[in-house]
């Protein structure tokens, strides 16, 4: 399956033409990892965001070296990760790490925003799917520490 086809499903690359689809494809490529392998870890520089084709993907918090780390999320097949180098920030603020083996499709940051810069109307559409992204792994990180305060409560 191309590039192109593989991003016309998912989320804000929906409200994406053909065109616009096949300019991305140009600094796009699939990547396979391995279970426990690390996409990117926490402080790193982001060069790249990240859509899951296959597989699942843990994000873990702060997981730097020799401190305590906390899953806060996990990412499903088709869901977008690693969005720090798109909305201005230049590292990543978790390690992502592969839960079983899978396939990411890897999309350099800087090309993309230029694109999103060159048309409002897509870069608008684009980030707003990307804000509901972090607000929707937000919302689960709440519940996920909430979660863990009642058990300490209790």
């Amino acid at each position: 399956m191309s590039v192109v086809d593989l991003l016309k499903g998912y989320g804000p690359f929906k409200t994406m033409s053909e065109e616009e689809l096949e300019k991305v494809g140009r600094f796009a490529n699939v990547r396979s990892y391995g279970k426990d392998e690390t996409v990117f870890t926490h402080d790193s520089t982001g060069s790249h965001i990240y859509v899951l084709v296959e597989g699942r993907i843990r994000l873990w918090m702060p997981a730097s070296s020799g401190e305590f780390s906390l899953v806060i999320g996990h990412i499903q097949r088709g869901e977008l990760f690693g969005l720090s180098p798109l909305i201005g920030s230049k590292r990543y603020t978790t390690t992502a790490r592969c839960a079983v083996p899978g396939e990411i499709l890897a999309i350099e940051a800087s090309p993309l925003q230029t694109l999103l810069e060159e048309n409002a109307e897509l870069g608008f559409h684009f980030l707003r799917g990307v804000s509901e992204a972090y607000f929707a792994r937000y919302i689960e990180s709440l519940k996920r520490f909430q979660s863990i305060l009642d058990h300490i409560v209790d």
